[in-house]
Parts: structure tokens; C-alpha cells; sequence
């Protein structure tokens, strides 16, 4: 005969009531049975081993694949923050870069920051007029050029002059 819903709640009452006593019994059976399960367990192991090579083959396959999209991901999640994070860096410290970097090339000023606001607001080549473009190696990037062996600024032009000019 089925337990009534009051013998089902009464029988969880007991258990939440018991749960200790229910533990130790557990741990008990376990202490006395531990060799025989042992011994089913190495049993069951060596019929089933091809069985259990092959599950155990799958689940490595299948979690070595899922381990290996999230690195992925995590990397391409990273890879996205740090450069948002060097584009605002680089945004907001550009002045300093550049004149840095004017300063590593070997260009001599009297004044970097008024150089700064001439090169920033020069839009044309000094040389062929063509627009200057901000970005990656092209031929109408703005470049600075300057006298190598002297280390005077001349002018604002595009890269194409830039490398064509001669000292």
C-alpha cells in the first residue's frame, strides 16, 4: 500500500530528525563492506574494460574540445578588453606618445607641445597637398620630417614624400 502525503512528510521529518544517526550508519556499512566492494568493483573493471575505455576515451574527448572553445573564448574575450583598453590608453596619452616617440627618433625641439598642436593641425602634405590620414603604414600617413644628422624638425608630410625626400 502507497505512503499518504503525511507518512511521506512525517518519514522526511525523521530523516532531517535522524540525519546524523542515518550518517554513521552509512559510514558503518561502508567500513564493514569496503573489501567485498572492492573486490565487485575490480571485478566489474575487468570485464567491462574495453567498455570502460572507450566511455572514458569519449569523455576526455568531449571535455578536452569544450576546455579548448572556452580557452578560446576566454582569450578572445581578453584579447577585446586589452585593446579597447590600449585604444583608450593610447587616446588619451597621445600627445605624450607621440612627443615621446619624436624624442626616441632622435627629433630636436625647442618646444614639443606647440610642435605637437602644429602637427595635429596641419591637414595637408607640406610638400604635394595630398590629405593626411591618421592610422596604420600608408601612403598619405602624416610623418614628421626632420633632419637626421642635425635633428631639426622640417616639416609635416605625408609618408610617401617623407621616405622619398633625400638628407
Amino acid at each position: 500500500m502507497p505512503r499518504t502525503e503525511e507518512q511521506k512528510a512525517r518519514r522526511k521529518e525523521l530523516d532531517l530528525i535522524n540525519k546524523d544517526k542515518i550518517r554513521e550508519q552509512q559510514k558503518a556499512y561502508h567500513l564493514k563492506h569496503k573489501d567485498r566492494q572492492a573486490i565487485q568493483r575490480k571485478a566489474y573493471d575487468l570485464k567491462n574494460k574495453d567498455r570502460i575505455f572507450l566511455r572514458n576515451k569519449a569523455y576526455n574527448l568531449k571535455y578536452k574540445i569544450e576546455r579548448a572553445l572556452k580557452k578560446k573564448a576566454r582569450d578572445l574575450e581578453n584579447k577585446v578588453k586589452i585593446d579597447l583598453y590600449n585604444k583608450e590608453y593610447n587616446l588619451k596619452n597621445h600627445k605624450k606618445l607621440t612627443i615621446t616617440k619624436w624624442k626616441i627618433l632622435g627629433l630636436i625641439c625647442d618646444n614639443y607641445e606647440s610642435l605637437y598642436d602644429h602637427y595635429i593641425s596641419v591637414k595637408k602634405c607640406e610638400i604635394c597637398c595630398v590629405e593626411l590620414t591618421i592610422g596604420k603604414q600608408c601612403k598619405t600617413r602624416r610623418a614628421m620630417d626632420h633632419s637626421h644628422s642635425t635633428g631639426e624638425f622640417r616639416n609635416v608630410l605625408c609618408n610617401n614624400c617623407n621616405l622619398h625626400l633625400k638628407e
